[in-house]
């Protein structure tokens, strides 16, 4: 099943079919988000307004619904890029920042995890060609499903953590 998550109600309907038909929700994912790698100046308002509300205001609705489901588990996707920037990225990281910061909030008895994620190959935003091939002539490795799989387990044991290649490390630790 799938909706807008900028629409909670929608996103409500949803959780409420998921309870309906399991009983309860043990685990909830928010990684919704638009990216345009633009210079700020060279976008719109409309443009900069949609980038930073389809992550805030997705963040937002999940943790409300979150918490009126009682999901016990949840976790944030973010961006990589929240921490450390990137050229033509300012509104998506500031709206990954501010993400996480509402989803730090401490809520009675949920465990609230913040993973910032490198770039997926072939997944979201790198299913366009022409993203995935400008992160990667900007010397940018995009991870597989499968290298995701196995930064998960340790990305999970903190409350924020940095999933990423070794190989990528100096990479992220110096401006792109």
């Amino acid at each position: 099943v799938s909706c807008n998550a900028l629409d909670k109600n929608a996103l409500e309907k949803v959780l409420e079919q998921a309870v309906a038909r399991h009983k309860k929700i043990d685990l909830l994912l928010q990684g919704a988000g638009v990216e345009q790698s633009r210079s700020f100046i060279e976008k719109t308002e409309t443009e900069d307004r949609e980038e930073f509300h389809s992550k805030v205001e997705t963040t937002l609705n999940a943790r409300e619904l979150g918490e009126k489901f009682k999901v016990p588990h949840q976790i944030l996707f973010s961006s990589i890029i929240a921490r450390f920037g990137n050229l033509g990225q300012s509104v998506y990281s500031m709206a990954n920042a501010w993400a996480e910061s509402l989803w730090s909030i401490k809520s009675g008895g949920i465990i609230r995890t913040c993973i910032q994620w490198p770039p997926w190959d072939q997944v979201g935003m790198t299913e366009k060609p022409v993203i995935a091939e400008l992160l990667k002539s900007s010397g940018v490795s995009l991870i597989t499903k499968d290298q995701a799989e196995s930064l998960l387990p340790t990305a999970l044991s903190q409350t924020l953590s940095v999933a990423h290649n070794a190989d990528d490390q100096l990479l992220y630790e110096a401006p792109l």
